[in-house]
């Protein structure tokens, strides 16, 4: 898996397989859209989510989230500012 996170390697959501182009790809069952690169997919677009979760929720909403990955904060953590909270998630 993590050989194919590089370069221009596309998850295929009907097939489940990895393709080369994203035109070779059928589009997103729930959007339409063709598929995203296999790096933004799985590795980026999970930081964004955590990163925005962070800054924009209330401290309990970040805990559910940070609990259901296997994350456990204490009350410290939970009121920092959204930089040290990333460095401890």
């Amino acid at each position: 898996f993590a050989k194919r996170l590089w370069g221009n390697a596309y998850l295929d959501p009907k097939s489940q397989t990895f393709q080369r182009r994203s035109g070779d790809c059928a589009p997103d069952p729930t959007t339409g859209l063709s598929p995203k690169r296999t790096f933004i997919q799985f590795v980026l677009e999970p930081l964004y989510k955590m990163y925005a979760l962070c800054v924009g929720e209330s401290e309990k909403d970040v805990e559910k989230a940070f609990r259901s990955l296997g994350v456990l904060l204490g009350k410290e953590q939970l009121r920092a500012s959204a930089p040290p909270l990333m460095r401890v998630g």
